[in-house]
């Protein structure tokens, strides 16, 4: 069995002005001590930036980060792709304008949890503009009753979620042709998870 905890999955196009805010984390000393517990699985879908130049600028002292290409097939196929490659015990979602917060790795109780059951984590964010100054705070919905939370779907964004490995393995792969991605994920886990743990905290700074 893989070692490997978390796996985070990022699909990126054309993103170099972003990207190193995205993995502005990495670095740090906190994330340092996780060590090889978590992966990065950077997913390049057909950029045509210098997105490679400005990772080449990014420290990876733990070498965590796994770069693959992906042929230009979209965003639903690099997220595929990127799970495909997975080898955590839970996966995650981000995106490589946005920031995830190293408060989260302290929040998340994804560590305790094997892979095989379904559950999910889902967490709360920042809405900010592009030099990442605060506009809005999302706060997730309480999962508590789920017909509920089925009505607000499109208020559950694919980044707010952390999902074992045996949900995924009944959400993946996502359709071809799938237009709401965000939707179709959101639906699909609060359909199939056994328990959903809400971390209320804004964790996430979503351009």
């Amino acid at each position: 069995m893989s070692n490997t905890a978390i796996s985070l999955v990022m699909p990126v196009k054309n993103a170099a002005p972003f990207i190193g805010d995205a993995l502005s984390w990495i670095s740090k000393p906190e994330i340092m001590e996780l060590g090889k517990s978590i992966e990065l699985i950077l997913v390049d879908d057909g950029s045509s930036d210098n997105l490679c130049s400005e990772l080449g600028k990014i420290g990876d002292p733990v070498g965590i980060i796994r770069y693959v290409q992906n042929p230009g097939s979209g965003k639903v196929s690099a997220l595929n792709h990127g799970y495909s490659l997975s080898r955590g015990r839970c996966i995650k979602f981000i995106d490589a304008d946005d920031v995830l917060e190293c408060a989260w790795f302290a929040l998340t109780e994804a560590w305790k949890h094997g892979g095989n059951g379904c559950w999910a984590e889902v967490h709360g964010g920042r809405i900010v503009d592009k030099q990442l100054n605060p506009i809005a705070i999302y706060r997730p919905p309480s999962f508590e009753k789920r017909d509920e939370a089925f009505k607000n779907l499109a208020s559950v964004p694919r980044w707010s979620w952390c999902v074992s490995r045996g949900l995924c393995d009944k959400i993946f792969p996502f359709p071809a042709e799938l237009p709401f991605e965000d939707v179709w994920m959101a639906a699909a886990t609060v359909r199939w998870a056994q328990s959903i743990r809400v971390i209320a905290s804004p964790v996430y700074l979503y351009r």
